[in-house]
């Protein structure tokens, strides 16, 4: 389970050596932020119980309103419900439960899993992956997550990759870290043309296991002792670690130094990504 953490813009103090015994439970007179969260005799405040120094924290919410550790990871409810203009109540009613439910499931008190995500997602028109999206490291791994775009490949399907991200896209299609995006330019394959290449930033040094691989249905991304980068098919060259990169309807290059690659993943059609999390709090409120 995600760690409990504290939202942003609330004021906390220490209060050093207060005993609470009415709230003690059992494990070593000590209670969880989740346990505290959940027993009714901690109405205003929630503690964070400290078992080495035996002292206890409050945070205190600006405007007095209480804030409560999540316990899952973020999501996009509050975002796409804000875009229809309705309040939690009226999505309550439409999704058929209640607005407290909403409200725990946007502020991460409740598990949002698959089959509430569709069920939300389908009142409000919006694919279930969708819903789940979060800039959050933790984000839910069956939603869409956010991929950095780290350069386009080009006509005559050399790549030009950038050290800053051009832009995030949001995708499904691959669940793993240390991915990143490609815009595929027109004037490259008419077949993926206006997607996006994924591929794993992790570079592998070039070695005969890579053509057994290629040869088992892996793509990759080849970066030359240049600094130049292609999308072919290796071939061995005629001499030794000398390599042909070809590809159909382009001029073949021969006999090159392979520095690294980096594999291929996916073609994705990407899709735009609601804003980042912490642009969106405001609206849980409502």
């Amino acid at each position: 389970m995600p760690q409990a953490s504290n939202r942003e813009g609330s004021l906390a103090f220490f209060a050093p050596k207060i005993e609470i015994p009415s709230l003690k439970s059992h494990h070593n007179g000590s209670l969880s932020s989740s346990e505290l969260v959940r027993d009714k005799r901690a109405p205003i405040w929630y503690v964070f119980w400290n078992d080495i120094v035996g002292t206890v924290k409050l945070d205190i919410v600006k405007k007095g309103k209480i804030t409560r550790p999540r316990l899952w990871p973020p999501n996009s409810i509050g975002y796409f419900r804000s875009l229809k203009g309705w309040k939690p109540p009226q999505l309550a009613e439409a999704a058929g439960t209640s607005p407290q439910q909403i409200r725990r499931l946007e502020r991460g008190e409740r598990q949002l899993d698959p089959d509430w995500a569709a069920r939300l997602g389908k009142v409000l028109g919006v694919p279930a992956e969708d819903i789940g999206y979060s800039d959050s490291p933790d984000v839910y791994p069956w939603a869409t997550r956010a991929i950095p775009v780290m350069g386009g490949l080009y006509p005559g399907l050399e790549i030009k990759l950038q050290d800053v991200p051009t832009e995030k896209i949001g995708t499904f299609s691959i669940t793993g870290a240390n991915t990143a995006a490609l815009a595929i330019m027109p004037g490259t394959n008419p077949l993926v043309e206006g997607m996006f290449m994924l591929f794993n930033v992790e570079a592998e040094d070039m070695s005969p296991t890579i053509l057994d691989r290629q040869a088992a249905g892996e793509r990759f991304i080849i970066r030359l002792f240049d600094g130049t980068c292609w999308w072919r098919r290796i071939q061995p060259g005629s001499r030794k670690n000398r390599y042909h990169l070809s590809a159909q309807g382009v001029e073949p290059i021969l006999d090159v130094e392979i520095d690294t690659v980096n594999r291929i993943l996916a073609f994705d059609p990407g899709r735009p990504l609601p804003p980042p999390s912490s642009k969106v709090v405001g609206i849980f409120e409502e």
